[in-house]
């Protein structure tokens, strides 16, 4: 195993104590329902990728906020999984407001950034929308989550 790579899991591990950390008086603008729980966001999480560990996290019991502009991927992957065990937001990310509004409503303990253009060809032909996507999303949601969270860690 490289250093690097274990560093990274060293550093997951060693701070998922804060996945369960109490909230300090949090109320949510979006779905106050979900404040007890253990919520991860996930962006581009009805994707092939994000849909897969969208499934494993409700198996253990976690709450899954899912991230997606459906875009490249439809809702038809999450029908095995309840409604109950989930909740979704179609939105951008690389529209700030939405990202700020999900992020600040919801509070997660964790953000997954799955949300990405990756088809090659696409990629070549839309350099500036896939830049837009995978460069301006992602600083939005570092920048979102630093100022929301308590502990924030972006996978």
């Amino acid at each position: 195993m490289k250093k690097s790579s274990k560093l990274i899991k060293e550093y997951i591990f060693s701070n998922s104590k804060n996945i369960q950390s109490p909230r300090s008086e949090t109320k949510s603008i979006i779905a106050p329902k979900t404040l007890n729980k253990k919520q991860i966001f996930i962006t581009g999480g009805v994707g092939f990728v994000g849909h897969h560990l969208v499934k494993r996290l409700v198996a253990r019991k976690y709450f899954p906020i899912i991230i997606d502009n459906l875009s490249n991927s439809s809702l038809v992957s999450l029908s095995g999984i309840s409604k109950k065990k989930y909740f979704f937001v179609k939105a951008d990310v690389r529209n700030l407001k939405e990202i700020e509004k999900a992020i600040f409503g919801f509070k997660p303990n964790m953000i997954i950034h799955l949300a990405a253009l990756h088809f090659i060809p696409y990629c070549d032909k839309h350099p500036k929308e896939v830049s837009k996507v995978n460069l301006k999303g992602t600083e939005n949601l570092l920048k979102k989550s630093k100022i929301a969270l308590k502990f924030p860690l972006v996978i």
